[in-house]
């Protein structure tokens, strides 16, 4: 679902971040040649026109957006957990007193550590898939267009082809640090909110059987009679 929400906003991103690269490099402004829309409504509608006005075509990148999105939270919670729990065992180990070491301070120094490690786990592994999505939803760059006059004053229109992206894992790096400090804060306010309100871990895993009670209604139920 959230997919489905985000994928029309984040393919024009990709296609707003391609024109405004193209054009910062000097493929526009001066020569007055337009290198496509640079607002978010703009970019919509011409994907819309792109599409011949069918509304499927903000949604051309659901599919490199869902195995991203996969590819990222899978990990994610996998190294949190593992990292999480290692962490707390080794904090354990160390002679501290208990005022320390259970103490919600050293709690959230646990859960944003791991979350570090989480997120730069979830950018390696999501790094291709996130190229994927950039190249699908527009975001290669496109070639730039110059215009100018000779002597004799006849304009003349060149056209340089666009450069190569550098591969799956071009801006590896930076997704690592955007993501190891987002998602370091997104589970330092989970553990604080958590420990500000008394939830405790077991309180998520509590289940209420709706249908215990009515059982004793049908033949041979657990509750019902001999």
């Amino acid at each position: 679902m959230t997919c489905l929400l985000a994928c029309p906003f984040e393919s024009a991103r990709v296609r707003l971040m391609a024109n405004l690269g193209s054009q910062s490099s000097g493929g526009s402004s001066s020569n007055g040649v337009s290198q496509g829309p640079t607002t978010l409504g703009g970019m919509l509608q011409e994907m819309l026109d792109q599409g011949g006005g069918s509304p499927l075509a903000l949604w051309s990148g659901l599919p490199p957006l869902v195995l991203r999105e996969t590819l990222f939270s899978i990990p994610k919670f996998l190294v949190f957990n593992w990292a999480s729990s290692a962490l707390g065992a080794g904090l354990q180990s160390l002679p501290l007193p208990p005022s320390i070491a259970d103490s919600i301070a050293a709690t959230l120094a646990v859960s944003l550590l791991a979350g570090a490690l989480a997120g730069v786990a979830g950018a390696i592994v999501s790094s291709p898939a996130d190229a994927l999505l950039t190249k699908s939803g527009g975001g290669v760059e496109q070639p730039t267009v110059t215009a100018s006059s000779d002597a004799s004053g006849a304009a003349r229109v060149s056209i340089s082809p666009a450069k190569e992206s550098g591969g799956s894992f071009a801006g590896a790096g930076v997704r690592c640090l955007f993501f190891a400090a987002s998602i370091s804060v997104q589970f330092l306010l989970y553990d604080a909110f958590r420990a500000a309100l008394h939830v405790s871990p077991q309180d998520f895993m509590e289940g209420l059987d709706v249908f215990a009670d009515r059982l004793s209604f049908y033949p041979g139920g657990p509750n019902s009679g001999p």
